[in-house]
């Protein structure tokens, strides 16, 4: 666990499959929240 916060706390040592991975959950993250705001906006008036 150690090892994996060192990785993340040292940029120069993250690989390709790193910055996909994190670009990923970020992607994922705001599709789900702009999922639960279009559902919020929307639901209600369909």
């Amino acid at each position: 666990m150690k090892r994996f916060f060192e990785v993340l706390t040292t940029p120069e040592e993250w690989s390709v499959v790193s910055l996909l991975l994190v670009g990923f959950a970020g992607a994922w993250t705001l599709a789900v929240l702009f999922g639960a705001a279009f559902d919020a906006n929307f639901a209600g008036k369909i």
